[in-house]
C-alpha cells in the first residue's frame, strides 16, 4: 500500500469534517443537509458514511474536533503560566484564538443557546465540561491564594463565552449596528482575537481580584 492510499482516509475524514461545519454554520442543525455536506467534500454519501457517518455523527465530530482541539491547546498554555492571573488571561485568550478563528463555531453555539442545547450531544457536553472544570481550577487556586475573590463558576463561563462569540460574529453585529445606530464607528469590533482576548481577560480579572483594603 502507497503512502498517499494510506493517508486518503484521513483526507477524506479532514475534508468531510471541514464540509461539515460549513454547512452546519451556515444552515444550523435543522437546515443542514448531508448530500450537501458531501458535494462540498467532493465524496460520494458511502464515503462520508463510511469515514463519519449520519448527519448526527457529522454534527457530533464537527464540535468534537473544536472543542478536543481547545482542550488540548488550553491544558499546555494554562500549566505553563505561572500565578492565577496569568493563568486566567491565557485561558482566555487561547479560548479567543479558537472561536474567533473559527467560522462553525460561534454561530453554532448560538443557535444551540438559543435553542437550549436540543441537538448537542452528550460527548460535546462532556467536552465543555472539562473545560469548564480547568476555569474552575484557575479561578480555585486563585481564592486559594487570596488573589481572586470567590466566584460563580457557571457565570464567569458564561461571560466568556458569551463575550467572545459575540465578538466572533463582528460581521453580523456590524450590519444590526450600523442599522440601529448601536455600534456604528466602534473599532473594538474589528480587533484581531488577541486583542479582544486580552481585553476581555483583563477586564474580567480586575472584576475578579481581591481588593486590598486601604
Amino acid at each position: 500500500m502507497t503512502t498517499e492510499t494510506k493517508k486518503k482516509p484521513d483526507d477524506n475524514y479532514g475534508k468531510i469534517i471541514k464540509a461539515a461545519s460549513e454547512e452546519f454554520a451556515e444552515k444550523g442543525y435543522e437546515g443542514a443537509r448531508v448530500d450537501e455536506i458531501a458535494r462540498r467534500a467532493r465524496v460520494n454519501k458511502a464515503t462520508l458514511y463510511y469515514h463519519v457517518g449520519d448527519k448526527a455523527a457529522l454534527y457530533e465530530s464537527a464540535l468534537l474536533k473544536i472543542f478536543k482541539d481547545m482542550e488540548a491547546e488550553l491544558s499546555d498554555n494554562v500549566d505553563n503560566a505561572v500565578t492565577p492571573d496569568k493563568k486566567l488571561k491565557t485561558l482566555v485568550t487561547t479560548i479567543a484564538k479558537n472561536i474567533m478563528s473559527s467560522q462553525f463555531f460561534a454561530p453554532t453555539m448560538l443557535r444551540e443557546i438559543a435553542s437550549g442545547g436540543q441537538n448537542l450531544p452528550k460527548d460535546v457536553f462532556l467536552a465543555m465540561s472539562r473545560i469548564v472544570a480547568i476555569l474552575h481550577s484557575i479561578l480555585d487556586k486563585g481564592e486559594k491564594e487570596g488573589v481572586f475573590v470567590k466566584p460563580n463558576i457557571l457565570v464567569t463561563h458564561l461571560m466568556i463565552i458569551g463575550a467572545l462569540n459575540f465578538c466572533a460574529m463582528k460581521k453580523l453585529v456590524i450590519q444590526q449596528g450600523e442599522s440601529s445606530g448601536a455600534l456604528t464607528g466602534d473599532p473594538f469590533i474589528n480587533e484581531s482575537w488577541e486583542t479582544v482576548g486580552e481585553y476581555v481577560a483583563e477586564t474580567l480579572i480586575n472584576g475578579l481580584k481581591v481588593r486590598k483594603q486601604v
